[in-house]
C-alpha cells in the first residue's frame, strides 16, 4: 500500500470507528428516526466509498462489520423498510 492509499485508509477507519457511536446516540431516543436513518445512510456510503477506492475483499474487511451491525440494529428497531429507506436518502440530506 502507498502512503496514500494508507492515509485513505486511515481515514475510512477513523471514520468507521465513529459508526457505532453515532447510530448508539441517534438510537437513544426511538422517535429520532431520521437520526439513526442518516447514520446508516452514511456507513452504507462508506462502504460504497471504500469499495470503490479499495475493492471489494480490503472494503469488507475495513467495512463490512460496521454496516452488519449497523444494519441489524436498524432492522430490529425500525423494519426492514428503514434500512432501504436509508440507501435512498439524498446525500445532501445526510
Amino acid at each position: 500500500m502507498n502512503p496514500e492509499q494508507q492515509q485513505a485508509w486511515l481515514a475510512f477507519r477513523g471514520a468507521v470507528l465513529s459508526v457505532p457511536v453515532m447510530l448508539r446516540t441517534a438510537l437513544i431516543r426511538p422517535e429520532d428516526r431520521a437520526d439513526a436513518l442518516r447514520v446508516a445512510h452514511v456507513v452504507r456510503q462508506l462502504h460504497a466509498d471504500a469499495i470503490a477506492e479499495f475493492g471489494e475483499i480490503e472494503a469488507e474487511d475495513l467495512v463490512g462489520s460496521t454496516l452488519q451491525y449497523v444494519r441489524d440494529r436498524i432492522v430490529d428497531v425500525y423494519g426492514q423498510a428503514a434500512w432501504e429507506e436509508a440507501a435512498e436518502l439524498p446525500d445532501g440530506e445526510v
